[in-house]
């Protein structure tokens, strides 16, 4: 795992990193073989996420790995064409040997722009409640204390919106037809929670009423 200088998340959703000594420079990330492209301004916009102060976590011997992290999902599906659904994360750690206290906060969610057909954009109401929700998890994630070279294995994180579930893992999400689980989570008036849609066909910007489920489980060795 690797501190990147991804100013435009850590600003967005976080205390501010202008201070913070980079692990690495910007360019010097990769493994051997290569890696993927990286979110940066071409990706997602700034959010409109006001500036959070750090966790008042016990930081006590901590170790190197202590600190906040960016982490940028990249989801690929086919809808008659091929989408891809950009998710970033604020990670936040304190490691003391092979134990984490680890934080991980969703600061923006971007659909995918289908050219000349559909373009679903995330409304303020909405961005601020999915920057509110967070997974927080305490437990020996780390295969060794000696952190580099160390396997990461924290457990599954899981975010549900505009719907209310007694397992949110695999309960049903409520349908048009059925909005018994739906909630007016972004308090808009409306169930479930509410994205903005310009859809080919359609001569206003739509308003979708919807309930959002995404989870995830990060894994790989500390470089």
């Amino acid at each position: 795992m690797v501190r990147r200088a991804w100013m435009l998340l850590l600003i967005a959703c976080g205390p501010d990193a202008s201070n913070v000594t980079y692990l690495r420079a910007s360019g010097d990330h990769c493994p051997v073989g290569g890696c993927g492209a990286d979110a940066g301004s071409a990706d997602a916009a700034p959010v409109p996420i006001p500036n959070e102060p750090l966790e008042k976590w016990d930081t006590t011997n901590a170790g190197p790995l202590t600190g906040i992290f960016a982490v940028e999902t990249t989801i690929s599906a086919r809808a008659v064409v091929l989408v891809v659904l950009h998710q970033l994360f604020r990670l936040r750690i304190v490691q003391t040997g092979a134990h984490l206290h680890q934080k991980t906060t969703l600061c923006a969610f971007q659909f995918p722009d289908v050219k000349d057909v559909a373009k679903l954009t995330i409304p303020p109401k909405l961005q601020d409640l999915l920057a509110s929700k967070a997974t927080e998890v305490d437990g020996n994630f780390l295969g060794n204390a000696n952190v580099v070279g160390a396997a990461y294995t924290p457990p599954p994180f899981l975010l549900v919106a505009g719907a209310k579930l007694a397992n949110e893992a695999t309960d049903a999400l409520p349908t048009s037809t059925d909005l018994t689980n739906a909630i007016d989570e972004d308090n808009d008036g409306h169930p479930g929670v509410t994205l903005l849609g310009n859809v080919l066909g359609c001569t206003a910007e739509e308003q979708l009423y919807v309930a959002l489920r995404t989870s995830g489980a990060l894994a790989g060795t500390v470089q």
